[in-house]
Parts: structure tokens; C-alpha cells; sequence
């Protein structure tokens, strides 16, 4: 026996907090065998204990040496001396987990021979599912390799074993095989543990054949087929008899029964394992009343593009599956019918439907809603030739829909010298967001973000700005796209194309337009495309990425300055994050000096009329300055006209820069500014100073207005503009004494 190296003193805590102690005797070697009876109640199965500051020899040379502790009663630990971590183990081979494997972050240390060890069981948050550990999964594994288990009604099952063949048959064909052959076949057979795998076994160890005489008996036919068994052992294959055959590989007459069987309905190839997999047959009758209750229901198709969602089709909202088969039980009370089993209606309702309950998320299109109504009147009517003529036109509307949205997506396309990208406007966001019912009786500061997506990498850009930086507008909206362009410009790009919707007010006017020509004259960029989507089918992917954001601002309670929002918008996407630009009041640009310059002609070079509010396609080029190109629709085989925008008999105007749209902060409003000091007392003091800046800012009138307002003291001001009418230096003044109010509760 070892002579004890080392003794230690451990304690820990069970899982009922009672601490028990054992001397574990450090043993230099020796086979590992573990019996932990007497530890399961205290220290648990598999628990880990952590070792530091822990010096043993290296008995074997190995690396990650392996050293047994003999506990009372036969319990062993086994500890790693790199890892110093010792846990409980069945047997030698169990393997022993590394510090960062464990996930312990801090062990404690010994001093000399004793130390006190305890055993926190740390439990994740969600259990994960884990198929292996499940009892039924167990008992399948135990039985397919011919061990011991525990039946499904609790009938304990004894292991395979190898009984020993001494006797089987006139020829004696157990001779022809020595003990340890039997015990090879035997465990070969049972270490295959699967039942489709040791039927394939069987089948291909017996041959089976029609019997070419049959002997005639008191209870008829004798047989019908004649069956050989074989054997293989190394490389010869010996024919045995069915006893032998039967005992060697621990199996039933009846297994090998259904084996051959299902061999011989299937053509002669082994059918697989089919317990378990009962294919539950339908009654008809049962079932087409189903399907007639769930047509019952009235259903709403997508408007928004054919293609987008060709076969979804929409019930109400109200509705869910549970209550649609509510309804089906109080129908088959009435009919008198026996109703199916929920599992059954629900199953017919996820294979043969293609039904959702919330309706289309997309806002319709009012041209699809006037076609639905008048055909529905024509119909009505019995207006046969109005019903074919209408549904003529709304087949015409939805192909240019379409259309319009397979150029969207042959530019999704990756290419060296060329952009594609497609830029929307949020929903405004109104600042601060409490949970107060004041706020909703408040008028609150605007916040914009102009999202850009890249088509090719989906790389969102999110410029930001509020409304006492900029507005809205056309010329605001473009100075965003232009400082995007002018980037991708700068790394090599010679031409873009731009997707949006048809908002006139602004993408689809002569003033983003202005920005386009500048952009061309002065930039590498040989050719500009923007490319309008049908109003009302105008789904970009920037409405997935706002989505992602709305979402995330859900999640929040309360914002209380835009910057929050600002850093939900960096954080929200995981996978692809967004790119934050805040706009500086310095980066929007006003095309006045471009507008006085050129002329905003309504008619193109051929005489024609041109329709703003039609076009769906934008080009410019620049090889040819200040003329815009444009056309009704995106199919190529139809024609650009051109608008001349340069004077006549003047030059070409000159694009070197665009001067700032803003010189100041724009004012608020006086009854906005008065809203937002109400809620300044559910606001944390530290986010004041952002809103009374941007109310106390006296507002500075460009050198292009008419004239200047010269406030006195102890006077209010006097606007020469309507009130509440904006002038491109802000909306209206705040008094005198409001401004004073805010500057003494600042300071």
C-alpha cells in the first residue's frame, strides 16, 4: 500500500447547508475508482472544488497530471495540477475541466495542508434542453446496447448476457467457436446501439428461400420459406443453426421473425424501425368540416406587392386559433356532429392555410382601395365591360409596382464604381418620452432621422438632428444625402443610385433635384440615378431598420434628451450596427443661390408638359450640366425626356460650394417653449441645460428677408410675419420675461 504524502482537511456545504468534513490522503499513484455513496447527499454529484497555491511532484512525467485522493469509504477526487481543479468523478476517465471550461472566476487558497472549500452551485438563469438527460432517452439508449434499465411502468429490465452455448444442435456448431469468439459477436452485435442498424445486421446474416417441397401435416403447410443462418468471425463466414444463431446474439425468435418479414414486403431490403412513428389517419368527413370552418372566415390579401406575399392571406385580428375553434365546438353543438380534437384543428390550420391574424403591417394603397370599391360597385351593377376594364387598370398599377421593385433588387448587387442606396425619413420622435399623463397634453421637441441603407452591404447610416438645428424640408433632407454622396464619391464611386418614396414634398421636387446637378459638377460622380417607388408600395428597407429602433425605444420607459435616443439607434442592431451622424447646423446647405442662377422650367426640350408628381425616374449627368433627365416609368425600353435648367444666354452657374442653410439656432415656439418648462420638473436637473438653450436662443433674421425686428428692452416683440408662420430662421420669438424666468432657474 502507498504510504499517505499529504493530508487535508476539506469542509463543505450541502445542499440543506450542513457542513461535513473529510481527510483526503494524497496517494503518488494507483488506478482511479470512485464509490460516492456517501458523498452524494453532502458535497452532490459532480460538484467543483477549486485548488490554488498547490505544489505536487510529478510522479509520471505527464502534463496535466492526474492525482487521487483516497477519501473514507473509497470517495476520489481526481485534480489537475495545471488547472487545480478537483472534482468528483466515476472513473479514471473521466475527463477534468480547466478553470475557463468551469467558468470559476475565484477559488480560494490553501494554506500548507488544510483549506476550507465551498460549494456555491451556480445555476444558469434558463435551462438548457438537453435530449441526452431525458428519461426516455436514457432507457432507449440502455436497452439498444443491452444494458440494464427501468421500463416505462417501472419494471426493472435486466442487462444482456451472454449465455454460455454448450449445446444447440445435432452438427454442434457451437464447437466450431471458441468462448471468446461468442463473447466478440455478443458485444459486437450490442455495441452497434441502434435498433435500424442491428436490424440491417439480421437481415443480411440469414438468407431466406421458397421452399421447393412442402411437407404435408395434421395442421397443413409446414413452411414457406427456408431459412440459413451465417456467422461471420475474422475473415471466414460459418453457416450455424437458428439456436446458435438466436443465443449468440442475445436476441428473440419473434425479432428475427419481424425482420424477415418486413425483409420480404419490402422487396428484400430491411424496413426500418416504424414504433413510435403512427401516422395518424384523418376522417373525412371530420376533416372537410374543418376546412369549411376555417374558410368561414372572412380573409384580407396583402396589398402591398404580389410578390412580397403571394399566398398569405389575412384574418382579423380579433381572432386566434383557440377561439376559432371555440367557435367550431358551439357549430358542431348545433350541427350535432362530434367535433375533433384541438391538436387536429389546429394542424389543418398550419398545413393546408396559409393564414396569419394580424393584418397587412403596411399602410394600403389609396389607388387599390378606389379600384377595390368600384369593382365591387361595377360588380354590383352587373357592369361586366367597367369590371374588366377596371381590373385591366389595377393589373397595369400593380405591374409597375412590381417593376419597380425587381430594379430595386437587381441593384443589390455588389460593384467596384458603383452605389446603390435607399434613404427614408422616420416617424418624428417627440422629446422628452414620460410616463406622466401631462406630456400627452404638451407640445414637445422634434427629433428627425434621415436613415440611409446600402444596399449591397445593409449598412444603415441614421443622420440625427432636432428641430432647433434644422427642419424637414427638401433642402434638409438632400444636404444629408449630399454630405453621404460626396464621401462615397471621394473612395472611388463614379455613379449612385438612389431609391426613396414619392414624398413631393421631400424627395420628388426641383429643389433636391438642384442638389443632384450641384453634386454631379462637383464631385467625381458621372451619373446620378433617383428612382421614386409607387406611392403606397413604397416599402424600403429602411423601414426594417426603423422597425429595429422603434422596437428598441419600446423597451424604454423614459427618454429624456435626444442623445439617449441617439445611443438605443448605436446599440439596438446587433448584427449589423447603424452608423450615427449627428448633423451639425453647418452641414445643411440652401440651394437659393443655385435656384437664382437657373430657371425652373415646366416644360422639356420636346414641348411637353413636365408632371412632377408622375416621375419615377431622376438622372443626371456630367457630361451635360444642369439638365435634368426624367421619365414616367423604370422599364428600359421607355425614353428620357430632358429639362434645360440653365438661363438662356447665361453660362453654366457655378457649384463650387452651397452656402449654410442656417447661421443660428432655430426658436421654438412660444407656446412650445411654455410646454416644455411644464415638464422640465419630471426631468433630471443635469438634462435641463439642453432645453433652455434651445428656448432662450433669440432668433437672427437672414440678410435675404425683407427687413430686421429690433427688440427693446422691456418691450415684447412685434413679428412681421403671421403668427406661427416660420421663417427659414426659426418659427416665433419667446418674451422678454419667459427668457428671463428660464436664465434664473438655470443659474
Amino acid at each position: 500500500m502507498t504510504e499517505p504524502v499529504r493530508q487535508m482537511q476539506v469542509s463543505s456545504m450541502d445542499h440543506v447547508n450542513s457542513k461535513c468534513q473529510y481527510d483526503w490522503l494524497v496517494q503518488d499513484s494507483g488506478d482511479l475508482s470512485v464509490a460516492r455513496e456517501d458523498f452524494h447527499s453532502a458535497l452532490g454529484i459532480g460538484m467543483l472544488y477549486s485548488l490554488t497555491d498547490l505544489a505536487f511532484d510529478d510522479i509520471d512525467g505527464r502534463t496535466g497530471l492526474t492525482v487521487p485522493f483516497m477519501l473514507p469509504s473509497n470517495q476520489v477526487v481526481s485534480l489537475a495540477d495545471d488547472a487545480r481543479i478537483c472534482t468528483l468523478t466515476d472513473n479514471a476517465e473521466s475527463p477534468v475541466r480547466t478553470a475557463e471550461e468551469s467558468g470559476i472566476l475565484h477559488s480560494p487558497t490553501f494554506a500548507d495542508s488544510s483549506a476550507t472549500v465551498t460549494t456555491d452551485e451556480i445555476r444558469p438563469c434558463k435551462r438548457k434542453r438537453n435530449v441526452l438527460e431525458w428519461k426516455q432517452a436514457k432507457r432507449k439508449y440502455c436497452k439498444n446496447h443491452g444494458e440494464a434499465y427501468t421500463s416505462s411502468t417501472g419494471r426493472s429490465m435486466p442487462a444482456k448476457q451472454l449465455a454460455g452455448v454448450s449445446s444447440c444442435c445435432t452438427v454442434k456448431c457451437f464447437s466450431q467457436f471458441s468462448s471468446q469468439d461468442c463473447q466478440g459477436i455478443f458485444n459486437g452485435f450490442w455495441a452497434l446501439g441502434n435498433h435500424d442498424a442491428q436490424t440491417a445486421f439480421i437481415g443480411g446474416c440469414i438468407e431466406q428461400k421458397h421452399t421447393m417441397a412442402h411437407k404435408q401435416t395434421a395442421q397443413g403447410l409446414s413452411k414457406n420459406y427456408t431459412r440459413t443462418y451465417h456467422v461471420r468471425v475474422g475473415n471466414r463466414d460459418v453457416t450455424v443453426c437458428k439456436a446458435f444463431f438466436l443465443e449468440v446474439l442475445g436476441i428473440s425468435a419473434g425479432r428475427v421473425d419481424r425482420v424477415l418479414k418486413g425483409q420480404r414486403e419490402n422487396g428484400g431490403v430491411v424496413t426500418k424501425d416504424k414504433r413510435g412513428r403512427y401516422v395518424r389517419l384523418k376522417d373525412s368527413r371530420s376533416h372537410e368540416e374543418v376546412l369549411s370552418h376555417i374558410r368561414s372566415f372572412p380573409v384580407n390579401n396583402s396589398h402591398y406587392t404580389r410578390a412580397h406575399s403571394a399566398n398569405r392571406m389575412y384574418l382579423s385580428s380579433d381572432l386566434s386559433v383557440n377561439e376559432m375553434y371555440d367557435l367550431y365546438l358551439e357549430k358542431c353543438k348545433e350541427m350535432g356532429t362530434v367535433p375533433v380534437k384541438p391538436w387536429y384543428y389546429r394542424d389543418v390550420f398550419n398545413t393546408e392555410f396559409n393564414l396569419a391574424f394580424h393584418p397587412p403591417r403596411k399602410d394600403s394603397c389609396k389607388q387599390c382601395d378606389i379600384f377595390k370599391i368600384n369593382i365591387e360597385a361595377a360588380a354590383t351593377a352587373n357592369d361586366q365591360a367597367r369590371v374588366s376594364s377596371l381590373k385591366t387598370e389595377h393589373e397595369l398599377h400593380l405591374r409597375k409596382v412590381e417593376a419597380v421593385r425587381s430594379v430595386l433588387r437587381s441593384e443589390q448587387v455588389a460593384s467596384a464604381d458603383h452605389e446603390a442606396f435607399s434613404f427614408d425619413l422616420q416617424k418624428v420622435m417627440s422629446f422628452p418620452q414620460l410616463t406622466t399623463n401631462e406630456v400627452y397634453y404638451c407640445r414637445q421637441l422634434s427629433v428627425y432621422n434621415l436613415g440611409i441603407h446600402n444596399l449591397v452591404t445593409g449598412q444603415g447610416i441614421m443622420n440625427v438632428w432636432d428641430e432647433a438645428v434644422a427642419s424637414r424640408g427638401a433642402e434638409d433632407i438632400g444636404s444629408c444625402i449630399l454630405k453621404y454622396c460626396k464621401e462615397k464619391a471621394e473612395s472611388g464611386i463614379k455613379s449612385i443610385t438612389a431609391f426613396s418614396d414619392a414624398c413631393g414634398g421631400q424627395n420628388r421636387n426641383y429643389k433636391l433635384a438642384l442638389i443632384w446637378m450641384h453634386l454631379s459638377q462637383a464631385s467625381n460622380l458621372e451619373e446620378i440615378n433617383h428612382i421614386f417607388m409607387v406611392s403606397g408600395h413604397s416599402y424600403l428597407p429602411n423601414d426594417a431598420d426603423f422597425g429595429i429602433i422603434e422596437r428598441a425605444i419600446y423597451r424604454c420607459k423614459q427618454l429624456y434628451v435626444p442623445e439617449q435616443f441617439y445611443n438605443i439607434i448605436k446599440q439596438c442592431n446587433k448584427k449589423n450596427p447603424f452608423k450615427v451622424v449627428e448633423m451639425e447646423q453647418d452641414m445643411f446647405v440652401s440651394v437659393k443661390e443655385l435656384e437664382r442662377g437657373c430657371t425652373i422650367r415646366k416644360t422639356s426640350l420636346d414641348g411637353h408638359k413636365v408632371q412632377w408628381l408622375k416621375i419615377q425616374w431622376l438622372q443626371v449627368r456630367k457630361s451635360e450640366p444642369f439638365k435634368l433627365y426624367y421619365k414616367y416609368s423604370v422599364l428600359n425600353d421607355v425614353p428620357f425626356s430632358c429639362v434645360d435648367f440653365v438661363k438662356k444666354g447665361r453660362k453654366v452657374p457655378e457649384v463650387a460650394f452651397l452656402k449654410c442653410a442656417y447661421s443660428h439656432m432655430r426658436t421654438l415656439s412660444h407656446d412650445k417653449s411654455a410646454d416644455i418648462q411644464k415638464l422640465l420638473k419630471y426631468i433630471p436637473p443635469i438634462n435641463h441645460e439642453f432645453y433652455i438653450q434651445r428656448m432662450e436662443n433669440e432668433p437672427v433674421l437672414d440678410a435675404d428677408d425683407a427687413h430686421e425686428n429690433t427688440v427693446m428692452d422691456g418691450q415684447e416683440e412685434k413679428e412681421n410675419f403671421p403668427p406661427g408662420s416660420a421663417n427659414r430662421s426659426g418659427t416665433t420669438r419667446l418674451t422678454r420675461s419667459l427668457r428671463l424666468d428660464l436664465k434664473a432657474k438655470l443659474s
